[in-house]
């Protein structure tokens, strides 16, 4: 008897883990396994150029009266692409009642989080918008300064790496057949 009573409280146990486990794969595929791979090639698409954009169509219209959520619902409506998938992750997030910055969190750098976070609680959110879109542009440029100073030296110094390897298995050869390296 003791062990039929045993037996009954395992199987117990066991279909409501395995209720719980049904709910959690449920939640995962309702959710979509392929929402992390998406994620994160959103993620990787969402460049500091299109971050720039995005700021500045949504510093925009705040500045001309649109509500800050309205204006990214109506911005959301209109993209394409990465952006259009951060523009609903942050819809999500205002809708759950979350501030706009918190929406924004992974998407945008911590800085310009915060930035967006002060313009919200400050009131001055169109402002802030458009410093942090003209804060991606500055640093966007720096960037785009440095890749191009450092472009010729490194030309430089594969071509000589180039001539060294060529000098080396080609020249230094021949003159090894002529005489021997340790009389050199």
């Amino acid at each position: 008897m003791a062990i039929a009573k045993q037996r009954a409280a395992d199987s117990q146990k066991y279909s409501k883990r395995a209720g719980s486990q049904k709910k959690v794969v449920s939640r995962v595929r309702s959710r979509g396994a392929g929402d992390t791979f998406q994620r994160a090639l959103n993620r990787l698409l969402f460049t500091t150029a299109e971050q720039q954009a995005l700021l500045e169509d949504i510093a925009t219209l705040v500045e001309d009266g649109v509500p800050a959520n309205k204006a990214i619902e109506v911005i959301a409506k209109i993209e394409k692409g990465p952006k259009k998938y951060v523009l609903e992750r942050m819809e999500d997030k205002i809708a759950q009642g979350k501030a706009i910055a918190d929406g924004m969190t992974g998407w945008f750098s911590q800085a310009t989080v915060e930035l967006i976070r002060s313009g919200e609680q400050g009131g001055t959110l169109a402002k802030n918008i458009r410093v942090a879109a003209e804060a991606l542009g500055s640093k966007s440029d720096t960037f785009a300064s440095l890749a191009a100073s450092l472009t010729y030296p490194l030309v430089v110094i594969i071509a000589g790496c180039a001539v060294l390897i060529y000098l080396n298995h080609s020249v230094f050869k021949q003159f090894a057949s002529i005489k021997p390296i340790a009389q050199w």
